[in-house]
């Protein structure tokens, strides 16, 4: 058996630069334009994308497995959604 949940979705609210209403002003992402997207790796496995007055996030949704295949590790070395744990199986 194997259940894969693709993923998860949020939405946070934030400020706009009153200066270029087009730029989401976040205090850990930064400065970034609406429709831009920005990857958080190295430290977290979450796209997060501008919109007018929001950052919608999306990060990686759970995976289950039974033996003999197990779900790989988070690689943060990749960018969403590359980095999100994969199911290994032996190959037979």
């Amino acid at each position: 058996m194997c259940l894969i949940v693709h993923g998860w979705t949020a939405r946070e609210q934030v400020e706009m630069d009153p200066n270029d209403p087009d730029v989401c002003v976040h205090e850990t992402i930064g400065r970034f334009r609406v429709g831009e997207s920005k990857s958080l790796h190295p430290k977290q496995c979450i796209r997060a994308t501008c919109e007018r007055g929001m950052v919608s996030k999306a990060g990686c949704g759970t995976v289950l497995t039974k033996p003999p295949c197990h779900v790989g590790s988070t690689d943060l070395s990749k960018p969403y959604p590359d980095c999100c744990p994969k199911v290994i199986c032996p190959k037979n």
